[in-house]
């Protein structure tokens, strides 16, 4: 699926909605004025390398398991896709 060519490391996100790799890098989005859509914003971001390497692991259990036809209908390839190139 190619290499990772994102920051490496812990995600998080601060009472600010800043986002920050292993609490010292700090990764610049956007701001918008309504701070609950900030915060779930942040939230999310801060969440996705998490999610990506969860579902790397959920597409190999599906091929270990002969089940490479969910991988297609739920998209997985293209969703990792997306988000490594």
């Amino acid at each position: 699926m190619g290499n990772t060519k994102h920051t490496q490391g812990k995600w998080s996100y601060d009472s600010f909605s800043n986002i920050w790799v292993d609490n010292k890098t700090k990764v610049f989005i956007p701001s918008i004025d309504n701070q609950e859509e900030s915060e779930a914003n942040a939230k999310l971001i801060a969440s996705a390398p998490e999610m990506l390497e969860a579902l790397k692991q959920i597409r190999d259990i599906l091929i270990s398991a002969d089940h490479e036809l969910w991988i297609e209908h739920c998209g997985i390839d293209r969703i990792i896709k997306r988000a490594t190139e």
